[in-house]
Order: C-alpha cells, then sequence, then structure tokens
C-alpha cells in the first residue's frame, strides 16, 4: 500500500526535485518480483542483514514485521522528516510531501 502510494505520487515527488528509494530487507530477487507486480518506477535497494534499518532507528511492528519509516533526507544526508505510522501508510506519502514544501515536521 505505501509503495503504491510513493508510485501514484512520483510526479508530485519530483516536482519538488526528490527522488523515491525504497529499502526492504527482502533480497534482490524478491525485491524485483515485488517491483515488478506492482509497476514501481522507483529503485529498491535490499537490506537483507537490517544494517541500513538499525542505522536509522527502523523498528519492527511488534517483533513481526519490518517496520515502516518514512525518511526525507536532504543531499548532504541531513534527515529533515521521519514518519512511523504502520497502520496508515497512505499518510507517508502526504506527510513527505509536506517536508519537502518545508511545511512539515522533523
Amino acid at each position: 500500500q505505501e509503495a503504491c502510494a510513493f508510485r501514484d505520487a512520483l510526479a508530485d515527488v519530483q516536482a519538488r526535485n526528490a527522488v523515491i528509494i525504497g529499502v526492504s530487507s527482502d533480497d534482490a530477487a524478491t525485491q524485483q518480483g515485488f517491483r515488478n507486480a506492482y509497476q514501481l518506477p522507483f529503485a529498491l535497494l535490499s537490506d537483507v542483514g537490517g544494517h541500513a534499518a538499525k542505522a536509522y532507528g527502523a523498528r519492527a511492528f511488534f517483533g513481526l514485521m519490518s517496520g515502516r519509516v518514512t525518511y526525507v533526507i536532504e543531499r548532504g544526508g541531513i534527515i529533515r522528516g521521519a514518519y512511523s505510522a504502520m497502520m496508515q501508510a497512505d499518510t507517508h506519502v502526504q506527510q513527505a510531501l509536506r517536508t519537502l514544501e518545508g511545511q512539515g515536521k522533523v
């Protein structure tokens, strides 16, 4: 749901001079299948060992599912926004767009 919401908002994200990159603990082959199945026009990176998730503080949901966190990161690596609403994946896009417009909260 979240990946498709970002897919559908790609033009809005690009209009704000930003890119979308998805990261998951799935392996590269699984990522490619997911990308194809949902026609995702952005890169999906594999974080099999969970090193990136740990570095950014993304935690598992009740220890069962990987956390769903959206980060808005400037080119210099500064995090301008972080959103983690597991049951409201569609709000991640709107929050990210507000941050890109300079109206979001960090």
